[in-house]
């Protein structure tokens, strides 16, 4: 089968989709693209 794949990982702040995401792109061999560093703009504020 041809085509691009990938893996969307969905869940609540704190409950660990970055570091899930970082290790799995690692072992596959996958890009890893966060949604915060594309949409929210950087800020001082927490």
């Amino acid at each position: 089968m041809d085509g691009k794949y990938g893996i969307v990982i969905c869940g609540l702040n704190g409950c660990g989709k970055s570091a899930l995401a970082r290790i799995l792109a690692r072992e596959l061999g996958y890009l890893r693209m966060d949604v915060e560093d594309y949409y929210f703009r950087d800020s001082d504020i927490p």
